[in-house]
């Protein structure tokens, strides 16, 4: 097994790890070496970065701004220990293997970029693409300056195909239409206002917003940190069509995005996208929601446990007409006209 880093590839270690310290990140993970192959600027990688358009500024702006988290207590939750991410050191072995094929004596920064490059997920491939290079030039532009004729070389993985998750939410292709609602209910310091209804195969999703001005304070547990826990608001609601169907929001889709608030500032405002099953009635005409109460539900970090802390009573009505809208079925679109 090849285990010596000539000097270039020396440097790059050491710039991976001052990297990952001056962001205060104790977990030294792939973008980190991505930015220490570009800072060592003597080696073939750094000059090979360069070409394709990647410099240090660059590539520190593409991982992102320095934040300096405050680094979490050792056994604390969400605590890892110190060192190389399982990835990273899945690219260096890589990168060391690919050394120890070609016959090299020694690992070169061209055989770091070609591990960082062999992650295909979480290594340098995404990175190179939103710098706006291309990783494929990269990848045979690093064998090129290895001195590695085209069959030896081996080809860049791919990453495997995308599934869709049904945690996700639902997928376009399976839309059937689209029912504006465009109705706003306020009182008692809260504002509800229905955007639209989007119905799919499965269920249908109704787009919202709220704004609240009873936001519990102290709500990310402040002044503790880490946080220990999180309150999330909550809206409870029922749905029956004309037809007497009934429906049930999910509970993974009850709570929102949600901005605003704070020790000082009990108010806050977001995005509610509950989604219901089962699947609604092509016959119904008329959909009655009602926005039953807001419930403010704090969750335990650590024992991932929920309870309601507080709760205030909406009763706000909305008729959603489904004559109307925008339909999107089995791939043909038509404005719906159906009279009711």
């Amino acid at each position: 097994m090849v285990g010596t880093y000539d000097q270039h590839a020396q440097r790059v270690l050491h710039y991976t790890r001052e990297e990952a310290a001056r962001r205060n990140e104790p977990r030294i993970r792939p973008d980190h070496l991505f930015i220490g192959l570009v800072r060592e600027h003597e080696g073939g990688a750094a000059q090979l970065l360069g070409e394709l358009g990647i410099d240090l500024d660059k590539a520190r702006h593409r991982v992102g701004p320095i934040q300096h988290p405050p680094p979490l207590p050792a056994g604390s939750p969400g605590w890892q220990p110190p060192g190389f991410t399982p990835k990273l050191r899945e690219s260096l072995l890589w990168a060391e293997h690919e050394a120890e094929r070609l016959g090299d004596r020694e690992i070169q920064s061209e055989h770091l970029l070609l591990g960082l490059l062999s992650e295909s997920i979480y290594g340098g491939a995404g990175l190179l693409r939103i710098c706006g290079a291309d990783p494929e030039v990269a990848w045979a532009r690093a064998y090129e300056l290895l001195g590695v004729q085209p069959e030896q070389r081996r080809l860049r993985p791919e990453p495997p195909p995308f599934e869709w998750q049904s945690s996700w939410g639902p997928r376009l292709e399976e839309l059937r239409r689209v029912v504006p609602i465009a109705e706003t209910r306020a009182g008692a310091g809260h504002t509800l206002t229905l955007r639209s209804l989007e119905d799919y195969a499965d269920g249908f999703l109704i787009r919202m917003r709220f704004r609240t001005e009873a936001q519990p304070v102290l709500d990310r547990g402040i002044p503790d940190w880490p946080p220990t826990f999180t309150i999330m608001p909550e809206l409870v609601f029922t749905a029956i069509d004309d037809k007497g169907g009934h429906y049930s929001p999910s509970p993974a889709s009850v709570y929102g995005s949600w901005g605003g608030g704070g020790p000082h500032q009990p108010f806050g405002e977001g995005e509610f996208n509950p989604r219901f099953s089962p699947s609604l009635s092509l016959d119904a005409q008329l959909l009655r929601l009602e926005a039953i109460e807001l419930r403010w539900v704090r969750r335990e970090h650590r024992a991932n446990q929920t309870q309601a802390t507080a709760v205030h009573p909406l009763r706000w009505s909305f008729e959603v007409p489904l004559y109307v809208g925008r339909m999107h079925i089995s791939g043909e679109e038509s404005s719906a006209a159906q009279p009711g």
